[in-house]
């Protein structure tokens, strides 16, 4: 990728995660993004196939990252015993009860 590509998709980026960020998913336009990019509609398409491409690539990397997360301590909760598991459950749904207030 040369580097008017690079800057080009690095454009691309900064201004869908401005304009999602602002706006949600839904609201975000797509004629924003390619405005605050600088690119036409057209460039935008050789990067991404549409808005929600965009999207995916942007939350892709984070998403994976909680879901490794989210499966290492499902992997260890498995490891407790029961006795284990049943004080943490009863632990972690005082904290949430709690956090309720």
């Amino acid at each position: 990728m040369s580097n008017e590509e690079s800057t080009t998709l690095k454009n691309i980026l900064s201004a869908g995660k401005a304009e999602f960020l602002e706006k949600d998913f839904n609201s975000a336009s797509l004629r924003n993004i390619v405005k605050t990019a600088g690119v036409t509609t057209g460039a935008f398409y050789g990067y991404f196939s549409g808005k929600e491409a965009l999207f995916a690539a942007l939350v892709e990397e984070h998403a994976k990252a909680i879901m490794n997360i989210f499966m290492s301590a499902q992997e260890s909760f498995e490891e407790l015993s029961d006795e284990e598991k049943l004080y943490l459950t009863i632990h972690i749904e005082r904290v949430i009860y709690k956090s309720r207030d």
